[in-house]
């Protein structure tokens, strides 16, 4: 058995097979929803040791100048491999483990981000290989990356067979603080400037920089700076800046797998009576706002960077 594992850090990912399908977690919010980028299809040759996606922007060194705690930096894939070069079957059973690490070598505390163990079982014929990934992003906070350093990303199977430790060094620079406020903050919403901002549900101030919209629905004026709302008839949260001019999003994104929290209850569709409705999400890394569109379904949105093109 000839058995390995090989580390890429990117920006982002895209599907082989889907050019449109791309995604980038550099300066995007916590836990976005993601494309399905991974075709997990054994025995082709296509995607052996290539993998079913490209990675976007693939580097080992990161300046986080201009990020707040709440953004993602980048995507660790793992790519395991395993090739039967016996003459008769070989009975895979081992554990495929992925971490990032602190600059020390430990893992963050506690596991929930960036941290993947894996039984994987397989009965592989005489001369066949099979290939699996696993990718998991990293983001700018206490417990993930808190400091400037080099951290690590890390790869390997334990059982049969295994794979010795792919350790990736990955550094950091210009780490902001990520020192949370007080919990009584949590869901502030303003108009500060010409930005929109909000408190998210993990005590980060977040700041929304906005497209420029009076183009469409005509410029307010400063007797209506600060306020925000949901338009029906463009179909996005639209505030007024201190200039007195419209300004929407940058991005927007249909929650197409969460609940209708901190309001109504109910499941993906809230309903057209829930219209306008906003509030800061405190689902998928507690870092958007959240609304009820015209078409009476969750949209989220955030001050990061669109994560998709």
């Amino acid at each position: 058995m000839i058995a390995t594992v090989t580390n890429h850090i990117s920006r982002g990912l895209q599907s082989k097979d889907y050019p449109a399908n791309k995604f980038t977690w550099f300066k995007s919010n916590f836990n976005m929803p993601v494309p399905d980028v991974f075709k997990m299809i054994a025995y082709q040759n296509a995607w052996r040791y290539y993998g079913s996606a490209t990675y976007l922007t693939e580097t080992n060194s990161y300046d986080l100048t201009g990020f707040v705690p709440g953004y993602e930096i980048c995507m660790g894939t793992s790519v395991w491999d395993f090739e039967n070069n016996s003459g008769s079957t070989y009975n895979i059973n081992t554990l495929l483990y992925s971490r990032w690490t602190t600059p020390s070598v430990t893992d963050f505390t506690p596991p929930i981000r960036g941290y993947w163990d894996y039984s994987f079982t397989s009965t592989l014929p005489a001369y066949y290989y099979t290939t699996l990934w696993y990718a998991t992003s990293v983001g700018c906070c206490d417990w993930e990356i808190n400091a400037n350093g080099t951290y690590h990303y890390r790869a390997n199977a334990v059982g049969t067979p295994n794979i010795a430790v792919n350790d990736t060094p990955v550094i950091f620079s210009n780490v902001p603080s990520t020192t949370q406020l007080a919990s009584d903050k949590a869901g502030y919403i303003w108009v500060e400037d010409n930005n929109l901002c909000y408190i998210c549900a993990n005590l980060w101030k977040h700041t929304m920089v906005g497209v420029d919209i009076s183009g469409v629905i005509g410029t307010p004026g400063v007797s209506k700076a600060g306020y925000f709302w949901f338009d029906s008839t463009i179909g996005y949260l639209v505030w007024v800046g201190a200039n007195g001019k419209a300004y929407t999003t940058i991005w927007e994104k249909k929650q197409f797998a969460s609940y209708f929290s901190n309001s109504a209850t109910g499941e993906v569709y809230a309903g057209i009576s829930e219209q306008g409705k906003i509030w800061v999400d405190n689902e998928y890394g507690l870092t958007h706002l959240a609304y009820i569109s015209d078409d009476g379904y969750k949209y989220i949105t955030g001050a990061g960077d669109s994560p998709y093109y």
